[in-house]
């Protein structure tokens, strides 16, 4: 009997449009179509990596798989067409060029239910896997950009090379941990070398590794703050590679959202960043666009999340924008490492230059969540704590109202993350995001 994973009992959305959607969102239906990726072994287990979904469109799913008969686990991707586009979808996956994975098929077709299934690292969007994942490419872009292992007096391991995917949403990117041995030629040392492999169909992603090379060397000199390098951007892969940062996650305590906030009044203070405006509206309305899906999944609360966006949106049009700085665009724990004294921060990949009021309201948000899930203290004790150490690091007092705005449209922006990761609590999760940026405009 398949042991499956604990979340298999998920309320889920009902979609006609999408015949296909619940089995790629259900672990024991999935496990009924794995023979068609794995046909000579049997799926034990099924554990959600990322969920995206567009009502009446499509949906993407990962999922993390394990084997009766083989060690360790794979990852492998679906998407759920409406019967009306699944065809031509079809044939675009036959024309492809598939990587044959180590185990099963590169990719197979439901049908009957809309849906294509592609085992790791095939995915239509995200053709740099092909690099990322193959040891003697990956070796050869090393040798050609790594100038802290050059070739003629190293040399990286491709036979020991352990290629670990680290994140992956599929069609969208993926990051790959990349760990080999390095011997020098000379004298023998041995060292383990370890590098990111971040992989992005972004149009912009040439322009985010360029912004990452500036920042770290804008911070070389500053008294905590760094950021990673781009060591290098493949642009017919869309490849960049990252060095290892090292450091550990910075833990959301009293202690730690005090360090967030000097980090980014350090990163606000930074001028010479290089990074095109974003449009106020677009900000707005891309939060707004949640509550369309939001509305899909809990129609019975249509009418209450519809007043919500009508709030923030009257809110908008009233708030008085503070002076643009550069902004990190999705700033919240998970980005900070401590590495001794520095604080690394992470992933720049929707920075922009706006009102520095969103990055402190995100990760305002963010706490919310966190105490929502049992990960973390009462935010509301935190909040200040965080706010005011911005403040004395250099940052500007944060206007109440407008900070209460950034923390609500966060929250907004938040509320499909529990169905995004299959919470089996998401109903529950949601409408405490949705009922806590309730709260902030009330603050108002």
């Amino acid at each position: 009997m398949n042991v499956l994973d604990h979340r298999a009992h998920v309320s889920l959305p009902r979609d006609p449009q999408l015949p296909g959607l619940g089995s790629l969102l259900d672990a024991g239906r999935l496990a009924k179509l794995l023979p068609g990726l794995f046909p000579d072994d049997q799926v034990t287990r099924c554990h959600p990596l990322y969920v995206r979904y567009k009502p009446e469109t499509n949906a993407v799913a990962a999922w993390v798989v394990e084997l009766a008969d083989q060690p360790g686990s794979w990852i492998i991707h679906g998407k759920a067409h409406s019967l009306e586009h699944f065809a031509t979808a079809c044939e675009k996956a036959e024309a492809s060029r598939w990587l044959e994975p180590e185990i099963g098929r590169p990719f197979c077709a439901v049908p009957d239910q809309g849906l294509l299934l592609f085992s790791f690292p095939n995915d239509l969007a995200l053709s740099g896997l092909r690099l990322a994942t193959n040891p003697k490419k990956m070796q050869r872009a090393l040798y050609a950009h790594v100038t802290s292992h050059p070739e003629s007096e190293w040399r990286l391991s491709d036979r020991r090379m352990v290629i670990t995917p680290i994140r992956f949403k599929p069609e969208k990117r993926a990051v790959l941990r990349i760990d080999t041995k390095a011997v020098n030629r000379r004298s023998g040392e041995k060292q383990v070398f370890r590098i990111y492999a971040r992989v992005s169909n972004n149009p912009q992603a040439q322009q985010v590794a360029e912004l990452m090379k500036l920042l770290h060397g804008e911070l070389v000199g500053h008294p905590y703050l760094r950021t990673p390098p781009s060591i290098a951007y493949l642009a017919e892969s869309g490849v960049t590679l990252v060095p290892d940062a090292g450091g550990q996650e910075l833990i959301a305590d009293q202690a730690g959202v005090k360090t967030a906030g000097r980090a980014l009044a350090a990163l606000h203070d930074l001028k010479s960043a290089n990074v095109p405006p974003r449009e106020f509206d677009s900000i707005v309305g891309a939060a707004l666009d949640n509550t369309g899906t939001m509305s899909n999944l809990m129609p019975e609360l249509a009418g209450e999340i519809k007043e919500l966006s009508e709030s923030l949106q009257s809110m908008a049009e009233n708030l008085n924008g503070a002076s643009p700085t550069l902004v990190h665009g999705d700033f919240h724990p998970e980005q900070l490492l401590v590495r001794g004294e520095e604080i690394i921060l992470l992933d720049f990949d929707r920075s922009y230059a706006g009102d520095p009021g969103a990055d402190l309201g995100n990760y305002c948000a963010h706490l919310i969540y966190r105490k929502l899930t049992c990960q973390g203290s009462d935010p509301y004790e935190l909040i200040p704590l965080f706010a005011e150490e911005y403040v004395q690091a250099g940052g500007a007092r944060p206007d109440p109202v407008a900070l209460a705005f950034w923390t609500a449209l966060g929250l907004l922006n938040l509320a499909p993350a529990p169905f995004r990761s299959l919470d089996p609590n998401w109903p529950q999760l949601t409408l405490g995001l949705l009922a806590a940026c309730r709260r902030e405009l009330a603050c108002i």
